[in-house]
C-alpha cells in the first residue's frame, strides 16, 4: 500500500469473487423493466428512471449498466466505482431515498454507515458545515436526511451498494428490503413518495 493510500480490505475482501469472476451485470432497458410485475424492484426502478428523466437530463433514462459499462478486466478500485454507480439508482428506490438534495444526502449518509465511499463523508461533513455556518429550517432538514441515512446503512446488510441487485430485479420490492433489511422511511422530505 502506497503512503496516503486508503486501506479498504474489508471492501476487497466482500467482493473478492466477483472481481476474480470478473462479474458484470447484464444490461436492461426501461422497456425491459416497464413490463415486470409491478411490486417487483425492476418496476419501480423503471418509475424512478422515467420520473428523473422528467426532472433532470435524459441521461438518467439510461440504466446505469448502459451508461457505464463495465468491461473486463479492470482494476479493483475501478471495479468498486462502477458497482457504486451501477447499484445508485437501485439503492434509490430500495432505501425511498428520492433524489433531492435531501434525499442525495441521505444515500451518500447511507454509504458512510456502510464503510464504502471516502468522498461521501465529504459530501456529509459539507452538509454540516453548512448547517454549523447558517443553521435553517434547510440545514436542519438536511441533518435529519442525513441522520436517517447513516441509521438504514448502520441497519442494513454489509456493502449493499456493491451486491449483485440487479439480480433482484424481478423480485418483490418489499421482500429485497427485508433480505437486505432495508427499513425506509416514508413521508419524510427525503422519502420517494413524500
Amino acid at each position: 500500500m502506497r503512503s496516503g493510500d486508503l486501506e479498504l480490505s474489508h471492501i476487497w475482501d466482500f467482493i473478492a469473487s466477483d472481481i476474480q469472476e470478473q462479474w458484470s451485470p447484464s444490461k436492461y432497458s426501461i422497456p425491459d423493466l416497464l413490463f415486470m410485475d409491478q411490486n417487483t424492484l425492476g418496476f419501480h426502478l423503471c418509475m424512478h428512471l422515467m420520473n428523473m428523466v422528467r426532472d433532470q437530463d435524459d441521461i438518467h433514462g439510461v440504466p446505469a449498466p448502459t451508461r457505464f459499462p463495465l468491461e473486463q478486466p479492470v482494476c479493483n478500485e475501478k471495479y468498486i466505482e462502477l458497482r457504486i454507480k451501477h447499484t445508485h439508482d437501485i439503492l434509490h428506490v430500495l432505501t425511498g431515498f428520492n433524489t433531492s438534495p435531501f434525499g442525495e444526502t441521505a444515500l451518500q449518509a447511507f454509504y458512510v454507515a456502510q464503510s464504502l465511499l471516502p468522498l461521501s463523508a465529504l459530501y456529509c461533513f459539507r452538509d454540516i458545515g453548512k448547517h454549523i455556518c447558517s443553521p435553517n429550517e434547510a440545514s436542519h432538514t438536511q441533518m435529519y436526511a442525513l441522520a436517517a441515512g447513516l441509521e438504514a446503512g448502520l441497519k442494513a446488510a454489509d456493502f449493499c451498494a456493491l451486491r449483485r441487485l440487479e439480480e433482484f430485479l424481478s423480485e418483490d420490492l418489499d421482500q429485497v428490503r427485508n433480505q437486505l433489511q432495508i427499513h425506509v422511511s416514508v413521508g419524510r422530505p427525503w422519502s420517494i413518495n413524500n
